[in-house]
């Protein structure tokens, strides 16, 4: 029988490979990532399932994360001070310009790709687009302006463990070439802001500056998102201003 030390380093496995595959996966998804015995995956995501810590979607045949982590998200947000006490000038931006701004924190548990998380959003838009990344849901760094940021600021030993990973084209615009992307990386750390045009979707922008501490290391980022159409029609240089005095009341 397999000791509890086992079963528990599998199922935390299986956790994240539900949460790096977007939230939800497939048995044979998982099985395929991790290598485990089929028997052994679904026993397992039966006690999560039955513990409330992942859904069983049985239309589409998926296992999603489940209801339990919503909580632990909700108070993990609460611990994350100063993401409250940004709050109110984040609805002043967002009121400003009627999209929506996002603060999000890059994804320390996640060891083989670079991924954030949004920790906070104000109340979209009627302008929004129908696709963002869900609250509290990882998502890859590299096609988004906020996700740069963190690549940009990461200190080298983070930076360096993530480099060389499979970076997934979303669009034609998708920077897939890491070589290209750290020329990008060196030039927005330069300037202290990333943009990102149509890569993560089509007819989406958004602007994105990092929010340091008192000693310069990375904490967040901000960013403003919406159309391309409507977004370059502001002056992008009062953007990231007004994103700058958002992320430099932190310290």
């Amino acid at each position: 029988m397999e000791n509890k030390s086992g079963v528990l380093d599998k199922s935390i496995d299986i956790l994240e490979c539900i949460y790096e595959q977007g939230g939800k996966a497939r048995i044979c998804n998982i099985v395929d990532a991790l290598g485990y015995n089929k028997s052994t995956v679904f026993r397992i995501l039966n006690t999560l399932k039955d513990r409330g810590y992942i859904f069983q979607n049985e239309s589409k045949f998926t296992y999603e994360i489940g209801p339990k982590f919503c909580r632990f998200s909700q108070l993990y947000q609460q611990n994350l001070h100063f993401v409250d006490m940004l709050k109110p000038y984040a609805k002043e931006i967002s009121e400003k310009y009627n999209e929506c701004v996002s603060i999000s924190v890059l994804d320390k548990s996640s060891l083989r790709q670079p991924m954030q998380i949004s920790v906070y959003r104000t109340n979209q838009s009627n302008n929004a687009l129908g696709f963002m990344p869900k609250m509290g849901l990882a998502s890859l760094c590299h096609a988004s302006a906020s996700g740069k940021c963190f690549l940009a600021f990461l200190d080298q030993t983070s930076f360096d463990r993530y480099y060389g990973c499979d970076l997934p084209k979303y669009t034609e615009y998708t920077i897939t070439d890491w070589d290209k992307l750290t020329k990008q990386l060196i030039e927005i750390r330069k300037l202290g802001f990333a943009t990102e045009h149509n890569e993560y979707e089509l007819g989406l922008t958004c602007v994105a500056v990092p929010i340091l501490d008192s000693d310069k290391k990375l904490l967040a980022s901000v960013s403003l998102t919406g159309s391309t159409a409507r977004i370059e029609n502001f002056d992008q240089d009062e953007i990231v201003k007004d994103l700058k005095k958002l992320a430099n009341r932190v310290y």
